[in-house]
């Protein structure tokens, strides 16, 4: 049996996961992006509280999101500068590169399942807003 050491559960920005995601998040194709933002916008026209009330519709989202492997496994639970700017709703996501918006929408998707509401919360706070209009951004076709 092998022990785990302090330094295995600390965050490590070098992980080579991270670069796997990022060459990963890159060939995601134009089509499944454009199906992910029309579900997204989709559900904000719905309105929040039918939404969550209803999970169908969110389903649909959060199962594009995981079936795009947006989601992706790395220690987010350690990922102290990703919470710090997840808990700050004046928090501006405009600078943020595709890996860190997903590694932020990873860290927000895998703590509801510990802590229900967590999605749901930052859909209404506008955290999901900000995360999606700069993903949209990055990944549109330049004029």
């Amino acid at each position: 049996m092998s022990k785990e050491h302090p330094e295995d559960r600390k965050f490590n920005y070098n992980d080579p996961v991270f670069e796997k995601q990022r060459q990963y998040l890159n060939r995601i194709s134009r089509e499944d992006l454009n199906k992910l933002f029309e579900i997204y916008e989709q559900l904000k026209a719905i309105g929040y509280d039918h939404v969550f009330m209803n999970g169908k519709h969110f389903h649909k989202l959060h199962k594009l999101i995981y079936d795009l492997k947006i989601i992706f496994d790395f220690k987010w639970a350690t990922w102290d500068d990703g919470w710090k700017d997840i808990y700050n709703s004046n928090y501006d996501y405009s600078e943020s590169s595709l890996l860190e918006l997903s590694m932020y929408l990873t860290t927000i998707f895998r703590a509801d399942r510990f802590s229900e509401g967590t999605i749901e919360e930052n859909f209404r706070n506008g955290t999901l807003d900000k995360i999606f209009e700069r993903m949209l951004h990055l990944t549109s076709p330049r004029a």
